[in-house]
């Protein structure tokens, strides 16, 4: 699915509160699910920097810092902030539905639909998960200053989920960008990985991706995922082919605060 904050802990009192706009009850998730900004303080944030590169394409590097700026019943409200660091002057307010463990549905909430039993195995090692599949609901249309204008307009998701990891293992979505579709496919296949930020060693699970936006886009990378920093995603590297252009991009976290 298409990133908000770059791209890729619920309160339980949030995570089984009433998701008004959806007018239904979040889904009873298992306790050990974490999502990616809910269960950190507003003013918790990372600094990211985006490098973009191609035969076709200058090479191009961008540094965004993204914000928590607050929770309440229905959503996470981010501000991301891109210009200099002299200058923040460009910002755009996001909105990330309690309910979306995936932090990528532009707002939009999950409406369960149905669950089933599966084992998937990775290194060799099988874990017993729950599959939950959901109904992508819309939210309500939102205007204002610096709100982002994508918005995701139904589709569905499927997560597979076990007692033994604070993230789904693996993720299906289909959803509908107004009349485009994006198909896209993620899964965890590393348990374990190093990786430093300003000096900090931090232990990633890693996740492999695919999707398909539209007819003429794809993608496929690998991301690093580490539930101590702030929406979770700590470094990514993929490519994207649009119609004959191939573009690579590198995404890093660079710092991070947590209050």
């Amino acid at each position: 699915m298409r990133r908000t904050t770059s791209l890729f802990v619920v309160a339980t009192t949030v995570l089984f509160g009433t998701c008004a706009f959806a007018e239904q009850k979040a889904p009873e998730l298992p306790k050990n699910l974490k999502h990616p900004w809910a269960g950190f303080k507003p003013g918790s944030y990372v600094k990211m920097t985006s490098t973009m590169s191609g035969k076709e394409v200058k090479t191009s590097t961008e540094e965004y810092v993204t914000t928590l700026a607050k929770v309440d019943s229905d959503f996470v409200h981010l501000e991301v902030d891109t210009g200099s660091e002299a200058d923040r002057s460009q910002t755009t307010v996001i909105r990330i539905s309690v309910t979306d463990l995936t932090g990528s549905l532009h707002g939009a909430a999950l409406k369960e639909k149905s669950r089933s039993s599966e084992s998937l195995e990775i290194e060799g090692k099988k874990y017993a998960c729950t599959i939950i599949e959901f109904d992508v609901v819309p939210a309500p249309k939102q205007e204002g200053k610096g709100e982002e204008d994508v918005r995701v307009e139904s589709g569905s998701v499927k997560l597979w989920v076990s007692e033994s990891f604070p993230i789904p293992l693996k993720e299906e979505a289909k959803v509908m960008f107004g009349e485009v579709e994006d198909v896209s496919t993620s899964a965890v296949v590393k348990l374990q990985e190093k990786v430093k930020i300003g000096g900090k060693e931090l232990t990633c699970l890693v996740k492999e991706y695919t999707s398909r936006y539209g007819t003429d886009s794809t993608a496929s990378g690998r991301s690093w995922i580490c539930t101590d920093v702030p929406g979770f995603e700590v470094k990514s590297e993929g490519k994207t082919m649009t119609g004959e252009v191939e573009v690579s991009t590198a995404v890093e976290v660079t710092e991070f605060g947590v209050k």
